[in-house]
């Protein structure tokens, strides 16, 4: 008979709580995209699935993943934007932000403006 059936027991739950070092915190964010960030995210999984290549003999980028160009990822986060009826600046700037958040928050990397998701699996970003 389980303790809590008995009489005169009281089953205990105990939960474990620790400070969040920044790479758990870092982790956490990972789940607050929204917004721009979430169409810019999209946006660049299209642009690598469309136009992605593998670059492998270059010390620069992970040989096991596809980089697209930072204009062909800002085209399609402006077909995204389009109906949205905003000006060419403020989607420049949306779009400016939402690369810099994914980059912060270790979605993505770039270099010589050829962008990548980040693939924690396997270390090459890191």
């Amino acid at each position: 008979m389980p303790a809590a059936a008995r009489p005169g027991c009281a089953a205990i739950n105990a939960v474990a709580v620790g400070p969040m070092g920044a790479d758990d915190l870092k982790r956490s964010n990972k789940r607050m995209r929204k917004g721009n960030n979430q169409v810019a995210e999209q946006a660049l999984h299209d642009a690598l699935k469309n136009k992605g290549i593998k670059m492998t003999n270059s010390e620069h980028y992970p040989s096991n993943r596809r980089i697209v160009s930072a204009d062909d990822w800002y085209r399609e986060f402006q077909m995204r934007r389009a109906e949205d009826d905003v000006l060419e600046d403020s989607t420049r700037k949306a779009f400016k932000r939402a690369r810099n958040w994914l980059q912060e928050h270790d979605y993505t990397r770039e270099y010589d403006d050829k962008v990548w998701f980040i693939d924690e699996t396997d270390g090459q970003d890191i």
